[in-house]
Order: C-alpha cells, then sequence, then structure tokens
C-alpha cells in the first residue's frame, strides 16, 4: 500500500527541527534497548491511517469504509510484522559490522528541508558513533504527519 493511497491534496511547509530532534532521539532509545516493539510505536497508528482515510473520503468513493476495513487486516498482519523484522534486521546488520548498540552515541539527523505535510513521505537518516566510527541508518519513507516524524517499514543501516 502506498501514500498515494491515502491523500490527494497534500501542502508544502518546513520540517520542523524539534520534531526531527525528538524522532532522532526516539529512533537511538529504540535502537539502544534493542526493541521492535518501541520502533513499531513510533509508526503511524491505525487510528493516524484511518483518519486521514476519512480526510480524504473521495480517494475511496463510497468504499471508505470497505478500504479502512482492509487496511486494519493488512496493518496488523502485513505492515506491523514487516516493521518489526526491518528493525530486527538492522540490529543484526549492525552487530555483524561490530556495533555495540547499546553505546552508540547520535551524531545528528537529516531530512529535507520542505515536505508536503498531510500524510507524505521523505528520508530521515540520523548519523552515529561507535567505536569511532560514523555510521548512518536511513529511514526511507518516513511519515511527515501534522508536524511530527513517524517511522516506517523501510528503516537500514548504510
Amino acid at each position: 500500500m502506498t501514500l498515494a493511497s491515502f491523500t490527494n491534496n497534500p501542502t508544502r511547509e518546513p520540517v520542523n527541527a524539534k520534531a526531527s530532534q525528538e524522532m532522532a532521539t526516539q529512533l537511538i532509545k529504540a535502537i539502544q534497548t534493542n526493541s521492535a516493539n518501541t520502533y513499531v510505536q513510533l509508526m503511524p497508528s491505525l487510528d493516524d491511517f484511518k483518519k486521514v482515510m476519512a480526510e480524504n473520503k473521495a480517494v475511496y468513493g463510497g468504499n471508505l469504509e470497505e478500504a479502512q476495513q482492509a487496511f486494519a487486516h493488512d496493518y496488523a498482519t502485513s505492515i506491523v510484522p514487516a516493521t518489526k523484522k526491518s528493525f530486527q534486521e538492522l540490529m543484526a546488520d549492525g552487530r555483524r559490522r561490530g556495533i555495540d548498540w547499546k553505546n552508540i552515541s547520535l551524531i545528528s539527523w537529516e531530512t529535507s528541508d520542505v515536505i508536503e505535510d498531510g500524510f507524505n513521505t521523505a528520508v530521515f537518516a540520523i548519523s552515529i558513533e561507535a567505536k569511532n566510527k560514523i555510521y548512518r541508518i536511513e529511514i526511507e519513507k518516513a511519515f511527515y504527519l501534522q508536524g511530527q516524524w513517524k517511522v516506517s517499514q523501510f528503516i537500514k543501516l548504510v
């Protein structure tokens, strides 16, 4: 399922630096505690998706309720498990590279200067330091929703 399925009238606005710093801090916490559940809590909730779908009900014609029910099923059976799996793969990749996740520190975060708000995506990246080496973690298709960043199932160590 893609973002285009949810909205039809995005607006452009500057990215909120405070929201970006908060996302970076929360992401570090999930990584340091090796918690896929904490990471999943950083993604848009099912209610977030349903709200956006309702706000853009014209996209669904007379099938909004059916679309929300189908999405609820996909969210529970596909999206949440894929998000957890992606996080676990990130953690395993880092361990293979010798990263001690408990002892990482945040160096910086990076994203687009301007993003379309509504329910749209951008790459959200953080740079971390571990054992005097710098690594970059990217979340492809991170959501920027109502002035806040939300994670997606597409996270990787680059």
